[in-house]
């Protein structure tokens, strides 16, 4: 038994249970009189982040692998899990959908009622405690493709108070899991409202001015249409020479967040022992723009903190002149328009990509510089927005992960 177990069997009020799964959950066994109606059921598939989502409103028996009568009917606040995946998050119940299909690889489990609630064994099932076991039973496994087997799983113990105090502990968890859930739709409607702004602002302006048709689309008639080359300086790539001695901090494209579309991260290296890719310095106010897959979008504004740092040559640096907006420039890129130019153009099966000298050569709208001030003030409010948001829902589920840790081994009770 491990510390974390052991400590948390000891930590437990007296009058509640430590007891393995097996003594509350009991295996769904497949409903074929369901089936008969599977055209008419949606098809769930498990994810890391998502839980069981929709990956298809209804079951297709011409594009579906196995044939209907093996997928395995869900019903609301049953339990699914993949015995193949091992990660938090691999076990979760059934809530959005009042029914659905689950492919053959999972099992269903219904709790009972009597001894447990189903969200209270829900949310056990992703926590470090439940995780720790659930790895226990599948060390050794080779590319997270080793199965733990039913008889493992149904022997991985939770703690349970009284059922009373269960559903008590519920309601409060529930509350919170509500704030955090409307934290993800407001920013869901943020992105919304800014991939609108972003298609409306870069085609009618913010002066009310008849539109004209361009080889890019309608844009107001006192606009230009430039490649993008015309609007920015020309970069230089470090000299390991002068530079080879110096501290950096590194970004490669996978520093870039494709939520927030910034760095999130760098890493710190002596410049002459950085990766060979580590060869275009930045400045404040640069815009970097992946060219590998350029459709993943990976772009960033480049703020004080980085100056004079070193981006990986898989971005294309893009340096406002003097009359351009720096902050124009990186949101002009992220229009829709502009990614399927370079779609049209990208190059290479496994990796496709663009060269520099693509990315620049495509055409984009230019407004007078202070209307380019507007736009990217107004659609800076919308990033500013979902920052705040984002940080607001880490903070919740900070706190529902400590409020559940605290509540299910009885160090916070409910009277």
């Amino acid at each position: 038994m491990s510390i974390l177990l052991k400590t948390t069997a000891k930590q437990l009020p007296k009058n509640w249970r430590f007891i393995p799964l097996g003594d509350i959950l009991t295996e769904v066994i497949n409903r074929y009189e369901d089936l008969k109606k599977a055209d008419e059921l949606p098809v769930l598939s498990l994810t890391k982040n998502h839980g069981l989502i929709l990956q298809s409103d209804r079951f297709n028996k011409r594009v579906a692998t196995e044939d209907v009568s093996r997928y395995k009917v869900v019903n609301h606040g049953e339990i699914v899990y993949n015995p193949y995946v091992i990660w938090e998050g691999a076990v979760h119940s059934l809530k959005k959908y009042k029914q659905g299909l689950v492919s053959p690889v999972y099992v269903v489990w219904k709790c009972d009622d009597d001894q447990a609630d189903k969200y209270i064994v829900d949310v056990l099932l992703r926590t470090p405690l439940v995780i720790e076991q659930y790895n226990l039973f599948s060390a050794g496994a080779v590319n997270r493709r080793r199965a733990i087997k039913k008889e493992d799983f149904l022997k991985i113990k939770i703690p349970l108070p009284p059922l009373s105090e269960q559903q008590d502990i519920t309601q409060v968890l529930k509350t919170l899991q509500n704030s955090i859930e409307q934290q993800t739709r407001l920013i869901s409607l943020t992105h919304e409202l800014k991939s609108k702004l972003l298609l409306n602002l870069f085609t009618t302006g913010l002066c009310g001015e008849k539109q004209k048709k361009t080889e890019i689309g309608m844009m107001p008639v006192s606009w230009a249409v430039a490649k993008l080359a015309t609007i920015v300086e020309d970069t230089k790539q470090i000299n390991l020479r002068t530079d080879g001695n110096r501290s950096i901090k590194y970004i490669d494209v996978s520093s870039i967040s494709r939520e927030h579309l910034s760095v999130e991260q760098t890493t710190e290296y002596l410049l002459k022992y950085a990766p060979g890719r580590a060869r275009k310095k930045v400045m404040t106010g640069d815009v970097i723009f992946a060219t590998v897959r350029p459709t993943l979008l990976r772009v960033a504004h480049i703020g004080k903190e980085l100056n004079e740092q070193v981006c990986s040559t898989a971005f294309c640096v893009l340096r406002a002149k003097h009359n351009i907006s720096d902050k124009y420039i990186y949101y002009v890129v992220q229009r829709e328009q502009y990614i399927k130019q370079l779609a049209a153009i990208e190059s290479g099966a496994s990796y496709p990509a663009v060269t520099d000298r693509q990315v620049k050569s495509q055409k984009v709208p230019v407004p007078g510089y202070e209307e380019q001030l507007m736009i990217a003030n107004i659609l800076d409010s919308c990033d500013i927005k979902v920052f705040h948001l984002a940080r607001k829902k880490e903070k919740l589920e900070e706190l529902f992960r400590a409020l559940l840790h605290q509540l299910m081994t009885g160090q916070i009770r409910i009277k």
